[in-house]
Parts: C-alpha cells; sequence; structure tokens
C-alpha cells in the first residue's frame, strides 16, 4: 500500500460480490445516530446491517438494562421490527425491562448474567427461546476489559462490544460512576 492510502484509509471488510471496495477507516461514523444508544452506535448498527442484505431480524443484547436506556437494540426492535431476546443480570433492571415490553411478543426477557460456564454460557441462555441459531445482531454491553470471545460460539460475525471506560477512573485514581 502507498502511504497516501495506509494512513488515511483501510479496506473496509466489506464485499460486494467480487469486489471489495476501499472506504476512509472512519466510513461507520458518519452513519453515527442515536435513538436510545449511548454514541452513535444506533445509526452505526443500522448501516452495518443494510450492508448485509436479507436477514432474520433478530437481536440479543445482555446488559439490557430496562430495554430502553442507552440501549443499542431498542432502535431495531420499535422501528425496524425486529424480535430480540433481551437479558439483564441485575434483578430490579429485569424488572424494569419487563415493564418496557409487558405484552410485546417480540421480546423475550430474561433474568441472568451471561457466563462461561455451559450451564450460564449465551448458548444455555438462548437455547430456551425460539431466536435462530445464526441471528442478525448481538449488543454486549461490559464494563471492564473482558475477553468475550468464550461467550460467543459460534463465533459470530455482528457483535458489538459497548466497552464503559468509566470503570478506569480519573487521573487521581478515583473512581468515576456514570451519570445518569
Amino acid at each position: 500500500m502507498s502511504d497516501a492510502f495506509d494512513s488515511k484509509y483501510e479496506v473496509a471488510a466489506e464485499s460486494f460480490g467480487n469486489v471489495v471496495k476501499a472506504r476512509p477507516s472512519t466510513w461507520l461514523l458518519d452513519h453515527k445516530k442515536d435513538v436510545h444508544s449511548q454514541t452513535g452506535e444506533d445509526g452505526i448498527i443500522e448501516a452495518i446491517l443494510s450492508a448485509l442484505g436479507e436477514r432474520d431480524k433478530w437481536c440479543v443484547e445482555f446488559g439490557a438494562w430496562n430495554g430502553q436506556h442507552l440501549s443499542n437494540t431498542w432502535n431495531l426492535i420499535h422501528n425496524s421490527g425486529y424480535r430480540a431476546v433481551l437479558i439483564e443480570g441485575d434483578s430490579s433492571r429485569y424488572q424494569d425491562l419487563c415493564s418496557t415490553y409487558n405484552g410485546n411478543s417480540r421480546v423475550v426477557a430474561v433474568n441472568a448474567f451471561v457466563g462461561f460456564d455451559p450451564h450460564n454460557g449465551l448458548d444455555s441462555i438462548l437455547a430456551d427461546t425460539s431466536i435462530p441459531r445464526d441471528f442478525d445482531f448481538c449488543a454486549i454491553d461490559i464494563d471492564g476489559n473482558d475477553d468475550l470471545s468464550p461467550l460467543i460460539h459460534p463465533p459470530m460475525s455482528r457483535v458489538l462490544a459497548s466497552f464503559e471506560p468509566w470503570w478506569l477512573g480519573d487521573a487521581t485514581g478515583r473512581g468515576a460512576e456514570p451519570s445518569m
């Protein structure tokens, strides 16, 4: 690659037939839009999914909170007709999640922490639902520098891991809680 190309562009992993297009490495940032997401993820997710063509319109989010606050799937569910499995480990937030989607047959709310063991892994949790094995999209809300690879089997190609760096604290070493 030429010097002019490598610092400004990278080959996007986007192929249409036999044609691979080069785009600016930041091309998805042009699609940033918040409906209920935190930093433009709603628009970026829409852009990625629209490039995929035919889809099954199923998504998963764990760390779903109440299903609306800073959600990376709310827009898909309400504005794009997606069905969803929303997983929340905190029992209070799970009750809020159930209230948000009360009577919505397209959403399955699950009170669980997704873990690494076979009994609490993502596959095990999803086995009790009607979601297809190769669903469209998975949003993972994590609060640390976690290795997510054991959670996702088989490896999915469409995962958004939303890393919340507030847990690192500020320069003084004091922890910084997120503002609500």
